[in-house]
């Protein structure tokens, strides 16, 4: 009887099926989390920066529960920076810590009517006040009750899958699962579309959305002129096609 004895494979055999095994894994990971969505948003022919894009996957209530129950909580900062929220938009996880801090030298009244999160706060010079956890969906409109003019957003997003649109009106949405979503866009300045989602389903690859929404007018009173040739006093009416950010949005 014939008995062959064992050899062990060579550094390059064990080097080689390392690199394999590896190169099969990570393929096999991408394929379980490569899809990827493409944003653009753009306003009457412009691109349109800050939208907050998100995408809902379809599922019961119960999944969708625990999906935003498992997902990572931000814990992140709104500063006021001579009387203006900094950043102006902000997209942050349900269920996340928002710290407000007063730069400058003089104090604010910081205040919300929205459904998501009414508060009040007075925040003093330099203060640094506990934070507000945001545990419910929704846009939540930052307002000042001594600087009118101050004017911020908190979108607070009932799924992970969400992103703001940088200066080109572009995002990317990353590494999501494959399945069917719900895409829907939303900025303050901007109309409520005729359509308020695009329905997507990912199944391993790139999936591009084009987004086009309508500006609101925005209406700014100029002081009186008087007519010359009928003295009647009158008020001119400005309509801005920029992506000025207007107090007139859903709470």
């Amino acid at each position: 009887m014939l008995c062959h004895s064992y050899k062990p494979p060579s550094f390059i055999g064990r080097t080689l099926f390392t690199w394999w095994v590896a190169l099969i894994s990570t393929a096999y990971s991408m394929n379980l989390c490569a899809d990827n969505l493409i944003l653009q948003v753009t306003a009457d022919g412009k691109p349109l920066s800050n939208a907050m894009i998100k995408a809902m996957p379809l599922m019961g209530e119960r999944e969708k529960y625990q999906l935003i129950a498992n997902s990572e909580k931000n814990s992140v900062e709104i500063e006021v920076v001579n009387n203006e929220y900094v950043p102006q938009i902000m997209g942050i996880t349900q269920g996340s810590t928002i710290f407000f801090t007063n730069r400058d030298e003089i104090s604010h009244h910081l205040y919300s009517f929205s459904k998501a999160k009414p508060f009040d706060l007075l925040l003093m010079k330099q203060d640094l006040p506990e934070p507000f956890v945001f545990d419910t969906a929704g846009v939540v409109v930052l307002g000042c009750n001594i600087h009118e003019k101050s004017l911020g957003y908190i979108y607070v997003s009932d799924t992970p899958y969400y992103v703001k649109t940088d200066q080109a009106g572009k995002a990317l949405l990353t590494n999501m699962p494959s399945g069917p979503y719900d895409v829907s866009v939303w900025h303050p300045a901007t109309l409520a579309p005729k359509k308020s989602f695009e329905r997507v389903v990912l199944e391993g690859g790139d999936v591009t959305l084009d987004f086009t929404l309508e500006l609101k007018p925005q209406r700014v009173w100029q002081p009186f002129t008087v007519d010359t040739n009928t003295t009647a006093a009158t008020s001119q009416l400005r309509t801005s096609d920029t992506n000025n950010l207007v107090r007139t949005v859903d709470e």
